[in-house]
């Protein structure tokens, strides 16, 4: 079985595939600091109340947007699981291209979003991300890859990045939205 691990700002959600079957689901809130000793015995309770032992998880994949905990995260999964997990990021190989001029920008989220999107309902695929910052891609149908559309904007990106440090999410009603112009122009804060 895989044991697939989605780290956003608020949660850390886990589910266990068995080929496409999901075994378990739970959510970990994404709390720092924790030690890899602390992530691992969360992580093997959960899946002991979900009926899923240890040895039959073989593989393990982790999607992250918070860089912060994926030492301890990743360190815990090696040690307690004996997995080296897979790390999605920019340059695994999905069979999606990134199509922008800096593809180090967009997150481990939006590419899974993408890579998800267009193997349940191939392309072209618009995909909607109602996270701490809703984002809009698109997938296309020829030769598939991903395009940022566009994504809502902050006034106050240092505001946010402080909030994040403090408090490791985002909550949107403390920050005003601007209309956005048109869709031709970039995003601008």
């Amino acid at each position: 079985m895989i044991l697939a691990l989605d780290v956003g700002n608020t949660n850390i959600t886990c589910g266990v595939f068995d080929g496409e079957t999901i075994r378990a689901s739970f959510r970990i809130t994404t709390k720092m600091p924790r030690t890899s000793d602390e992530y691992a015995m969360i992580i093997m309770t959960l899946l002991e109340k979900n009926e899923v032992s240890v040895p039959e998880i073989h593989d393990a994949i982790i999607c992250s947007v918070v860089p912060n905990i994926m030492h301890s995260l990743q360190n815990a999964l090696i040690k307690y699981f004996n997995i080296k997990p897979i790390i999605v990021g920019v340059g695994i190989k999905t069979g999606i291209r990134i199509a922008t001029s800096n593809p180090q920008q967009i997150g481990a989220d939006r590419i899974v979003d993408a890579v998800a999107a267009y193997e349940l309902y191939g392309g072209p695929v618009i995909v909607i991300d109602f996270g701490t910052a809703t984002t809009y891609d698109m997938v296309d149908a020829s030769v598939p890859y991903l395009a940022m559309l566009f994504r809502a904007c902050h006034p106050l990106p240092t505001a946010i990045c402080h909030h994040l440090t403090e408090e490791h999410t985002v909550r949107a009603d403390r920050f005003r939205l601007k209309p956005w112009a048109s869709p031709s122009q970039p995003c601008k804060v």
